[in-house]
């Protein structure tokens, strides 16, 4: 018993989505509205223009949709894509440090977290009558101090350190609030890398 060979494909039958890619694609006739095109390996990396079928550009992918009178690929504000981009984005910028008093500190989870529990410490000396200028409000032996970015350390009284527990917050609760903003424009900016989009 011999197998048959199987026929090549000719023609792909294509439906597209409203941003003029690939929605669904077949080898056989779909319905009405469709398109065809010669057989590639992935549809999905075309477009048509609503007279012929031009290959995506580089970069342009998942979160861009084609503007018909510009031709020209910009980010879609709706996509699941462009809002992950955007929360990826706000991530980046939330662990990627803040200054305080002049100087660059760490912003990791780890590191918020701490600067949360040494915040509450320091509220707590403070009502127990800890002063301005007293580095051993903590309890300890020696004096309390942060270690910055650059792996110095910066004494810190209890007021400073409370202070600076109050500023990491703002500093995370600013750029959720910006992501919050850009996720409402009614039209997608160029690039949400931009500082000028981003507390400072």
């Amino acid at each position: 018993m011999t197998e048959e060979a199987l026929e090549p494909v000719r023609r792909l039958y294509v439906q597209l989505d409203d941003e003029g890619r690939p929605a669904r694609w077949s080898s056989s006739p779909l319905e009405d509205g469709e398109l065809e095109m010669d057989p590639v390996s992935n549809p999905r990396d075309f477009y048509h223009n609503g007279e012929a079928w031009l290959p995506v550009p580089v970069g342009e992918g998942p979160g861009k949709r084609l503007d018909p009178v510009t031709g020209e690929w910009t980010l879609d504000a709706s996509s699941d894509e462009f809002l992950a981009a955007i929360n990826a984005e706000r991530d980046r910028r939330i662990n990627g440090g803040f200054t305080f008093g002049g100087v660059v500190y760490q912003t990791r989870p780890e590191d918020r977290e701490n600067m949360a529990g040494a915040a509450t410490s320091a509220l707590a000396a403070i009502t127990d009558g800890a002063q301005p200028g007293d580095l051993r409000w903590h309890g300890g032996e020696s004096d309390f101090a942060w270690i910055a970015q650059d792996n110095t350390l910066v004494p810190m009284d209890a007021q400073t350190m409370l202070a600076f527990g109050q500023a990491a917050m703002a500093h995370k609760q600013a750029h959720i609030f910006a992501a919050r903003a850009l996720k409402d424009m009614p039209e997608a900016p160029s690039d949400i890398t931009d500082d000028v989009l981003w507390p400072s």
